[in-house]
C-alpha cells in the first residue's frame, strides 16, 4: 500500500498546486465566452484524445445540463460547425494530430478556439483564442520527493504518462461548470431535468 499512498497524496498536492497557478483572467474569459453560447445560441465542440477525450465527453455532458447546444467532434450526431462557434481542445502536448487538425479546421470556419494544454507554444496553444495552461509533470516535486524517487526506481508509476493533466483539466472544467451554472441561475434541479432518463 505504499506506492497507493504516495500516489495519492502525490496527485492531490499536485493537482491543487496546478490548479491554483491557472491564469484565472483567461478562465473568466472562457466563462464568459460560455455564456454568450447559452445567450447568442452558438454551439459547443469538444475534442480530445484517449482519456482527454474522455474529460471532453464528461464536460459536454454538463455543458447539455446547462442547456448548452454541446457536441464531442467524433461522434455521428455531431453538427456542423459555424462562424463564432466555440471548440474546446483538450490536448496535454498540444500536438495530437487528431486534436491539432480539428482547431485548424474550427479557425478556418471562423470557430472560437479555446486551448486546455500544458504547452502554451503547441500547435493548437498558438492558434488559440483563450490559452489555459495546465501542467502535465511536476519534475521538481519528484526530484524534491525522496520517497517518490525510490518507488519510481523500482519502476512503480506515481503520475503515468498525462494523468496529472486530464485530472486537473477534470477538476479545472467542472469547477468551471459550477461558476457557469451560478451565471446561469441554473442549479442542480434544472440540470437534473436536462439528464437522460432511458438508462
Amino acid at each position: 500500500m505504499k506506492v497507493y499512498r504516495v500516489a495519492r497524496d502525490y496527485l492531490l498536492k499536485s493537482i491543487e498546486k496546478n490548479l491554483r497557478n491557472v491564469d484565472e483572467g483567461a478562465v473568466n474569459k472562457f466563462i464568459e465566452l460560455l455564456e454568450k453560447a447559452k445567450t447568442e445560441g452558438r454551439r459547443v465542440f469538444l475534442i480530445g484524445a484517449g482519456r482527454s477525450g474522455l474529460v471532453a465527453k464528461a464536460v459536454g455532458m454538463r455543458l447539455v445540463h446547462l442547456d448548452i447546444e454541446a457536441y464531442v467532434v467524433g461522434e455521428t450526431i455531431t453538427r456542423p460547425l459555424h462562424k463564432g462557434d466555440i471548440v474546446i481542445a483538450i490536448s496535454g502536448s498540444g500536438e495530437t494530430t487528431s486534436v491539432a487538425s480539428v482547431v485548424k479546421k474550427a479557425r478556418e470556419l471562423g470557430g472560437v478556439v479555446v486551448a486546455i494544454t500544458s504547452k502554451p507554444s503547441s500547435t493548437i496553444g498558438k492558434l488559440a483564442d483563450i490559452m489555459i495552461k495546465l501542467e502535465s509533470k511536476r519534475p521538481e516535486d519528484d526530484e524534491s520527493n525522496y520517497l517518490v524517487r525510490q518507488i519510481e526506481e523500482r519502476k512503480a508509476p506515481i503520475s503515468p504518462l498525462g494523468t496529472l493533466f486530464e485530472l486537473s483539466a477534470l477538476i479545472f472544467l467542472d469547477s468551471m461548470i459550477s461558476e457557469l451554472g451560478a451565471r446561469l441561475e441554473m442549479d442542480e434541479e434544472d440540470m437534473r431535468k436536462r439528464h437522460t432518463n432511458i438508462e
